[in-house]
């Protein structure tokens, strides 16, 4: 199979490979091989040229810490100003290899945030070639393409002497003001799904060439919760003087192939490891152009979100009011998106298409088991409407490539977060569980597969679901085809409750070298209090069914109702008894 062919097979490749890659040795899989190899040489590239930065107040004597980049061979590095405030700070670089360089502040943008800094050297002291990364013209860059974040975090580079490194996508462009005050900056950005902690701010967001796309940055979208950038065009605008012999190059510009001599081969390019993302992003391109922002009115509006003085904490635990996520489905305009998009005091919904037509949308039905609802707009008659249809067998797999797509706040360019399938058959049964980052901000949105099928929305996002807060790593989606048989009844206008669960009202101990499931705690008023089970007995069978571990137990009573009278088996020291009780319905908070 030839270069070229290999890559174009390359996504449905490793859509195949990630079903057997856990028994498999790295050998028998070449392609996959190749992208680890990718990643490795990048970080092996670039990450010599980034520093832990650290200053510390002429007066104050306070420090802080972030992230650096070199820039050009004579030692020009670019930061934050949340790193390095202003002039009169003394600054630190740690390189990776162990050197500390003292540096000065050549010039600071207040508008970029852009941090300028130049190492210094002892009077007689050899100046040294330093390791550099080049600049790439981040107006150019598109949403969806492969990023690298690397950083300081923790103090990983000026402690440990290790670069943090993270691959992931560019999930979104867009305008921005931050919703706290860590970062005064206010213009585009440039957001990834790749790792920003506390102390990355200053460092570099790569692309898949290894050349700098952005500088990490504090600004964060409250809608979103994820890392973001200041593009560097922007900066060098910004520190024009500073920057004016750093050449700023198209990232379509190809890297020379470089060559590994002792094993007399090339080594792999950027085009192996961007085959996936660049899949995705092909895939949902259709999908893009049925997109529609939802700006919903509600009486009972967070009217504290952007208020600086509220503790992040609780905007965090608050629905930021802010436009949500839908997708048109039906070329009459028929709109998906989740139930918790409208829920509360809904006064009214305006729907603003991909081209940027505004209507009014009437909220049909809603699911609220699945997390689902249904809106309509009405068209202009003979018109025709953006839309993608859901699939009706969308196949979830384990370990499948996924893109969860999201009406991005202040630009047309919808946001774009991927991963994988992580587990089925979440939430009783409800729910696929997905690493792609789910936030309020693409709540709704169009979940896409390799083939471009529009395959569930993005749901279950709660305001106080664990789940739910900064883009755990834990997200959900429903699949299409239960959408496609409730769609009658949401079309009808009929509102799905959700299903009672049973609750049997226990907490299982940790203890796994018994059989049976053993009480930690028994909660007041609870069919299991009721039943005057105590912590320390062991739950045998229910029904005579066995249950031998939690799991199990929890399948047992999944079978039954609220209202239904149960049977337990349980052991409470040497005595093995049994007991009725009546299982009552599960409260859950939403």
């Amino acid at each position: 199979m030839s270069q070229r062919s290999r890559l174009l097979a390359l996504p449905f490749l490793l859509a195949a490979a990630s079903a057997i890659v856990t028994s498999a040795q790295a050998e028998d899989l070449p392609i996959l091989s190749e992208i680890q190899s990718r990643h490795e040489l990048v970080h092996e590239q670039v990450a010599p040229a980034v520093v832990a930065v650290q200053a510390r107040g002429a007066k104050s004597g306070s420090g802080l810490y972030g992230t650096g980049v070199v820039v050009s061979p004579d030692g020009l590095i670019l930061t934050s100003s949340t790193v390095v405030p202003n002039a009169n700070h003394t600054v630190q670089v740690f390189f990776p290899d162990g050197r500390v360089m003292d540096a000065k502040v050549l010039g600071i943008d207040d508008a970029t945030e852009g941090c300028a800094l130049k190492v210094v050297y002892e009077e007689g002291e050899k100046k040294q070639t330093l390791p550099y990364v080049e600049i790439a013209d981040s107006s150019k860059v598109a949403v969806g393409e492969l990023t690298y974040t690397a950083g300081n975090p923790f103090h990983t580079i000026s402690r440990d002497g290790q670069v943090a490194w993270s691959v992931g996508t560019l999930s979104g462009v867009y305008r921005i003001t931050s919703a706290d005050d860590q970062s005064r900056y206010t213009g585009v950005a440039l957001e990834t799904d790749a790792a920003v902690n506390p102390g990355s701010d200053g460092g570099p967001l790569f692309d898949a060439n290894g050349r700098l796309l952005g500088i990490l940055s504090l600004c964060f979208c409250e809608s979103r919760w994820l890392g973001t950038a200041v593009p560097v065009h922007l900066i060098k605008q910004g520190l024009a003087t500073q920057l004016r012999n750093v050449p700023m190059l198209d990232p379509k510009t190809p890297v020379a192939p470089r060559v590994d001599l002792t094993r007399q081969q090339v080594l792999p390019s950027a085009l192996v490891a961007r085959a996936v993302p660049d899949a995705l992003r092909t895939a949902c391109r259709p999908a893009s152009k049925a997109i529609v922002k939802l700006n919903v009115k509600r009486s009972d509006s967070a009217r504290d979100n952007g208020d600086r003085r509220v503790s992040l904490v609780r905007r965090l635990r608050q629905r930021p009011d802010c436009p949500v996520t839908g997708v048109c489905i039906e070329a009459e305009g028929y709109i998906v998106t989740s139930a918790f998009n409208i829920e509360g005091d809904v006064q009214s919904v305006e729907a603003v298409l991909s081209d940027g037509t505004t209507m009014p949308a009437t909220i049909l039905g809603r699911h609220l088991g699945l997390d689902v609802a249904i809106l309509k707009v009405t068209h202009p008659k003979g018109e025709m409407l953006p839309y993608i249809p859901l699939a009706s067998d969308p196949s979830p797999q384990i370990g499948r490539f996924i893109a969860i797509l999201g009406a991005s706040e202040e630009s047309p360019v919808p946001t774009h977060t991927a991963g994988i399938v992580s587990a089925l058959g979440r939430l009783d049964g409800t729910a696929v569980q997905t690493d792609a980052l789910t936030n309020y901000g693409n709540s709704g949105g169009p979940v896409i597969d390799l083939r471009g099928r529009l395959v569930g929305i993005a749901s279950q996002v709660r305001t106080q679901s664990d789940w739910s807060q900064q883009n755990s790593g834990v997200g959900f989606f429903t699949l299409s085809d239960k959408i496609i048989a409730s769609l009658p009844d949401l079309k009808a206008s009929r509102d799905i409750k959700a299903p009672s669960r049973p609750f049997l009202g226990i907490l299982a101990d940790s203890t796994t070298e018994i059989r049976g499931v053993k009480l930690e705690q028994v909660l007041s008023g609870s069919a299991a209090a009721e039943a005057k089970l105590q912590p320390g007995d062991v739950i045998l069978a229910v029904d005579g069914m066995d249950t031998h571990s939690w799991p199990q137990l929890v399948r047992v009573l999944k079978a039954h109702k609220p209202g239904d009278t149960i049977e337990i088996a349980y052991q409470r020291g040497n005595i093995t008894a049994r007991t009725k009780t009546t299982l009552t319905a599960r409260k859950d908070v939403r």
